[in-house]
């Protein structure tokens, strides 16, 4: 059992199943996640991993978090920004999320 508060998620990762089952992998500020795709996310304390059974619920969950993560007040500099602009980019290079997510989320932290 582990527990994940919203205010320390700096990040959302989601995999969606195909051969294998997906995952959503939580990045924590000061975390040290798995990088290393379905398999290594298994052994990833902050990756809670689902069958396609599962995926629109899993969806759903991600879009609940990520607007209560944007609804709290943050400190965050531009320079965190760019970061976080960064890891979305990476995640978009692999194919975890979709052009349309990264250019939304760009924009809210480019504000």
């Amino acid at each position: 059992d582990k527990t994940i508060y919203i205010r320390n998620i700096s990040g959302i990762q989601l995999k969606k199943p195909g051969m294998t089952n997906g995952y959503i992998q939580f990045t924590l500020s000061g975390g040290n996640e798995s990088k290393g795709g379905v398999f290594s996310a298994t052994q990833d304390e902050n990756t809670v991993m689902f069958s396609k059974k599962y995926y629109n619920d899993v969806v759903e969950f991600k879009t609940l978090i990520e607007q209560k993560i944007n609804t709290e007040p943050t400190t965050q500099s531009s320079t965190s920004n760019l970061d976080e602009i960064k890891k979305l980019k990476e995640l978009l290079d692999i194919e975890a999320i979709t052009q349309e997510e990264f250019d939304l989320k760009k924009a809210e932290l480019m504000k």
